[in-house]
């Protein structure tokens, strides 16, 4: 259900829309009568079309809202608007302990408040017999205050018996932090389910990282339920062996070999972190744009007369193209996951808002094998790396609406990403060794645009889409990057939207009529690192970046319906990162392969 600023539901006044997650909408409100700021989240019409839902979400809406506890997000109301059931949460600002954990390693006593308050709120809700399911880091808020909560009681269900409406062609949870016992579907769950997800976060906050990761959310879950744990001491040198012993018992595959209660855990941990003196592992570096002050890079200067004079450099793109709701992976989330979450303004949105819902595993007989059986374009983003060109894969994803947005090869391989966004309508592709300007025009006058251009393994890759958008485009090439022709079409209102090097030369296709407005590029041999951080506080974003003749080139721009925006520079390409980021409604917007580099470009609309 839509809703508008300044639009009334109920009591609240809409304030503004804050994010979107798998269930719902999520709104900034003002509550007149009491003064104060509310979050409300507002389910999905897909959901309430189960006439069971409703019924569910009221009866799991209570059960939250009687958890009262200083470390548990309060829930306020819950109602319908016609016809559309809604809850009401106290708005806190913060962040969630997952993005806390990107920008540097905790504190020791950090890690000491939060494991408190986590297992305070884990035992106070365990003995209301209430049980959470999906702890993990974007469950867990710091307020500004210096509160600690936890967030996200939608998969939280009664545990005593009779009570629990858990399916058993289902499980919920997260892969990362899923107990073996939600991963094998069994439907008795109790305490000690919570206390193994406590305890897969309580290893990677103090290893740096966690037990199980993989390519496949199949995979994850694999090992949480037949994987032998990696020993967090082989991972972290200066952890003692006393905390490597309660995360061992924490994390024991059988129920009966963990702890009993999480009071009990959190004082054994206690008992052992007071003596320990170990230090964090950073994780890999992350550059974004949001966290990036003005003063960490001098003003980097565009090249003389290489950057478009415009008015409106930070006014809003017109045309903003609507986001589908995000599908997580290839799972589709089912309707018994009310995600009870606080929101938080200026933060990361919606990290926990949904979770995982898949079928059940089975297991094996000792004759068979646990051969996954999955479809890839099934959700809102999926990368395809191949040993060959993926042609039937592409023919695959474009039934399912999904159309190529990136292209590139490297080590062999190509990598195209599939996005599924709403304005392209049908495409087309090329792959030939010389570049295919007779069949570029013809598509032209056929109303489609170049929207991907690139050179790898001795051939070009041009990628043409229909309904972008554009309303005229041109490309051009030259030995050395088209300095001369990309002002002169600047000035007749185009904007760099591909570049591409192969075959000794640059081709760069600039287009009319697209959202990008001011434009800025550099060329250099290093990839420009501090110019791109300087560009970003003035509101230009990545939107094109190549590499070839030993030069990167950057295009960032204002107009893009960005809100934030990093990248990746690694040597190998970032899979894990990846996966972690489409979970915080971030997408792959440009990447390259470059000077044994894989640089890949993660925007959030």
């Amino acid at each position: 259900m839509p809703l508008t600023t300044g639009e009334n539901l109920g009591p609240y006044r809409i304030m503004e829309k804050l994010g979107q997650g798998g269930m719902a909408t999520v709104y900034k409100a003002y509550q007149a009568s009491l003064d104060r700021y509310v979050a409300i989240k507002v389910l999905h019409p897909d959901l309430t079309e189960d006439p069971t839902f409703t019924a569910r979400f009221q009866r799991e809406a209570r059960l939250v809202a009687k958890l009262d506890h200083p470390n548990i997000v309060p829930v306020y109301d819950f109602a319908e608007h016609n016809g559309y059931p809604y809850i009401v949460m106290k708005f806190i600002e913060g962040e969630t302990l997952k993005a806390r954990l990107r920008r540097t390693p905790l504190t020791s006593e950090e890690i000491t408040r939060i494991v408190e308050a986590v297992g305070s709120a884990l035992a106070y809700a365990h003995q209301e017999g209430v049980l959470h399911r999906d702890i993990k880091p974007s469950n867990v808020l710091l307020g500004k205050d210096g509160r600690i909560y936890l967030a996200d009681f939608g998969l939280a269900r009664i545990a005593q018996s009779g009570a629990s409406t858990l399916s058993t062609d289902a499980i919920l949870g997260t892969p990362q932090y899923i107990s073996p016992e939600q991963a094998v579907g069994k439907s008795d769950l109790d305490e000690r389910t919570d206390i193994y997800s406590f305890g897969v976060m309580l290893y990677e906050l103090v290893v740096g990282q966690v037990p199980f990761n993989a390519d496949t959310p199949f995979s994850i879950i694999y090992d949480h339920i037949y994987a032998p744990l990696p020993l967090p001491r082989s991972l972290n040198p200066s952890l003692t062996e006393s905390v490597e012993r309660v995360l061992l018992k924490a994390l024991a595959k059988e129920r009966a070999d963990r702890y009993a209660t999480v009071s009990e855990m959190v004082a054994a941990f206690q008992s052992a972190w007071g003596t320990s003196e170990a230090s964090m592992k950073v994780g890999d570096e992350k550059l974004t744009a949001e966290s990036t002050p003005a003063a960490e890079a001098e003003r980097g200067e565009a090249r003389p007369g290489l950057e478009r004079a415009a008015q409106g450099a930070k006014e809003a793109a017109s045309g903003k193209i609507p986001k589908a709701r995000p599908i997580v992976w290839m799972f589709i989330l089912g309707g018994a996951a009310l995600a009870v979450c606080c929101v938080f303004a200026g933060a990361a949105l919606l990290p926990g808002v949904f979770s995982w819902v898949m079928p059940a595993f089975q297991q094996p007989s000792p004759t068979q094998t646990m051969t996954p059986s999955f479809t890839f374009c099934s959700g809102e983003q999926t990368w395809l790396t191949r040993g060959y060109f993926p042609k039937q894969e592409i023919e695959h994803c474009w039934k399912q609406e999904h159309y190529i947005t990136d292209v590139t090869y490297s080590n062999g391989e190509w990598t195209l990403v599939m996005t599924k966004p709403v304005e392209f309508t049908a495409q087309v592709y090329f792959v030939e060794p010389e570049f295919p300007q007779t069949k570029i025009r013809e598509y032209w006058d056929q109303g489609y645009d170049i929207t991907s251009v690139s050179y790898a393994n001795g051939e070009w890759v041009v990628v043409l889409s229909a309904g972008a958008g554009f309303t005229n485009q041109i490309y051009f090439s030259g030995a050395s990057f088209p300095d001369a022709d990309i002002q002169k079409y600047w000035d007749e209102g185009y904007s760099i939207t591909s570049a591409g090097y192969g075959s000794a030369g640059w081709y760069i296709v600039m287009s009319k009529g697209s959202v990008l407005k001011n434009q800025v590029y550099f060329t250099e041999a290093a990839f420009p690192e501090s110019r791109i951080r300087n560009y970003w506080n003035s509101d230009y974003y990545i939107t094109s970046v190549a590499y070839g003749n030993g030069i990167w080139a950057v295009v960032m721009s204002t107009g893009p319906s960005f809100s934030n925006q990093y990248y990746y520079k690694k040597e190998s390409f970032p899979e894990g990162g990846i996966k972690e980021d489409w979970e915080d409604d971030f997408f792959i917007t440009t990447l390259t392969y470059g000077d044994s580099l894989w640089i890949v470009v993660m925007s959030k609309p």
